[in-house]
């Protein structure tokens, strides 16, 4: 097939849907198929990619955003392919997915402003709000002809209710996680070395938590649930993400423990803390999915999973961890790091959590990916047409 990816930023270490689509690429590749890329940035292009830079305008954020979109339909309209796959803020493609849900939900969800009528109009009124909604409704509208693929069903049902989307448009493709890099073996390689470099000692458990943006990921209820367990059943609690740590450190001393929390800062091999660890806590308040709970779980680690997450799907309470429905209740969550004191629970909890895991395999998801491409050929076979669908 012949396939246009596009996606503002290429690279092989970006963030998550960067890595994703980097990856995706990697597969189709050795499946022979031919790719085009449309970016703004690329670097680690991989041979035999034929990339096609997209002119933007970075005066700031609502002109960038609103550019890329804007030439990348044009651009597009040059030139015929099999499938058009958009994994950015655009709006002529085939394929589109869902990385991030609906962006209003987002806002209600995590901005102080969202709290009040006067600061939800702010809030629409800010100049990147009202670029990124307005795609969202061109992208969404009734009768657009792009098939929809959403990282989570959770992420499935807010465009369903915001949009007016038919659901049977829109198919729930899980991300994947490298079992080469997340895996048990190569994660508890390095249990006994991070432990020693961050002064941990002794058996005693250690939860772990993962995120950037410490507010929107829960961080606060988990220091002050950390506050309210036992001295003798409370774990060490390791945070790794990029965000100002002052004001968790200041909430850490106020619930008086300060002693048990140790700010990694940025980790670029998080596998590493993945084996130091006996569990992860990712209390989210607003997450698609949360990719830190598959790679957790692949190393072994039994999650407690916010229900305000997409991730949660995958986390069977009781078998491989715990959901929190609502992490801002502090109490549910010193419920479910009493539940993690056992260490013989938590070994069946370990063995449940690397299973599960291994279901999500980018083999597995490339060949959905591709099932959908031949299900978008099949549709513009019947039409007789081909390019993008609008």
């Amino acid at each position: 097939m012949k396939l246009a990816y596009v996606i503002y930023k290429y690279e092989e270490t970006g963030g998550g849907v960067e890595r994703y689509v980097y990856n995706l690429v990697d597969q189709m590749l050795q499946r022979g198929h031919e790719l085009h890329l449309f970016a703004a940035r690329a670097t680690d292009v991989q041979e035999r990619i034929l990339v096609h830079p997209v002119p933007v305008n970075t005066l700031c954020a609502p002109t960038r955003i609103l550019t890329f979109a804007r030439n990348t339909a044009q651009m597009l309209r040059e030139e015929s392919y099999d499938v058009i796959h958009g994994f950015s803020r655009t709006v002529n493609q085939d394929v589109y997915r869902i990385g991030g849900g609906s962006h209003w939900r987002y806002l209600l969800a995590t901005h102080r402003l969202a709290r009040t009528p006067t600061g939800q109009a702010l809030l629409r009124l800010n100049p990147r709000n009202r670029v990124i909604l307005a795609l969202e409704r061109e992208r969404y509208r009734l009768g657009a002809g792009a098939q929809l693929t959403a990282i989570s069903e959770l992420c499935k049902r807010e465009i369903v209710e915001d949009f007016g989307v038919n659901p049977n448009k829109i198919t729930v493709i899980y991300n994947p996680v490298d079992r080469m890099r997340f895996n048990p073996t190569a994660a508890r390689t390095h249990r006994k070395s991070v432990r020693t470099y961050h002064g941990i000692v002794g058996n005693r458990p250690v939860a772990l938590f993962v995120g950037t943006g410490f507010k929107r990921k829960g961080l606060p209820f988990l220091i002050a649930a950390l506050g309210r367990v036992p001295r003798t059943e409370r774990p060490f609690l390791l945070v790794a993400g990029r965000d100002n740590s002052k004001p968790m450190r200041r909430h850490a001393s106020r619930c008086g423990v300060e002693q048990d929390v140790i700010f990694c800062g940025p980790v670029q091999r998080i596998e590493e803390l993945y084996g130091a660890a006996d569990y992860l806590v990712f209390p989210s308040q607003s997450d698609a999915f949360g990719q830190v709970v598959l790679e957790a779980m692949a190393c072994g680690l039994p999650v407690i999973g916010s229900g305000l997450a997409g991730s949660s799907e995958i986390i069977h309470s009781g078998e491989n961890g715990f959901v929190v429905h609502a992490p801002s209740r502090v109490e549910a969550l010193v419920c479910a790091l009493e539940e993690m004191v056992d260490p013989k629970k938590r070994e069946t909890l370990s063995e449940h959590a690397a299973e599960t895991a291994r279901d999500y395999t980018l083999e597995r998801n490339t060949e959905q990916t591709l099932a959908l491409y031949r299900s978008v050929l099949e549709l513009k076979g019947r039409a007789g047409g081909v390019g993008a669908q609008t």
